[in-house]
């Protein structure tokens, strides 16, 4: 078993696995799984609400997927600006453009998350 362990995962420490192995029969795994996914679900919600409130010409795709969102931009000329101007201010997001295989400007928004 070692030998087989040893050929299929290039080099897994068995310590690392045993206490992941440990976290997942303890239930201490699902415990953090459902508090993050809490957490994230109160940053999502108020995402939504706040561009709801102050930009309701942008819509939120995506959120109901995972940790990242979505967000259309009414200007497909806006993205550059919106992700240099996030920048500016230290906030970390991401143009659609580089997700595209379209000509650019086709589709415009922000992934954050």
């Amino acid at each position: 078993m070692v030998e087989a362990k040893r050929r299929t995962d290039r080099g897994t420490d068995i310590l690392v696995q045993l206490a992941f192995a440990e976290l997942i029969a303890s239930g201490a795994l699902d415990r953090y799984i459902r508090r993050m996914r809490r957490r994230y679900r109160q940053r999502r919600d108020a995402l939504i609400d706040v561009l709801g409130r102050y930009a309701p010409a942008m819509s939120v795709h995506g959120t109901a997927a995972g940790l990242h969102a979505v967000v259309s931009l009414p200007d497909a000329s806006a993205e550059a600006g919106v992700v240099a101007g996030a920048h500016e201010r230290q906030i970390a997001l991401t143009g659609m453009a580089p997700f595209w295989h379209r000509e650019p400007g086709s589709i415009s928004g922000i992934v954050v998350g």
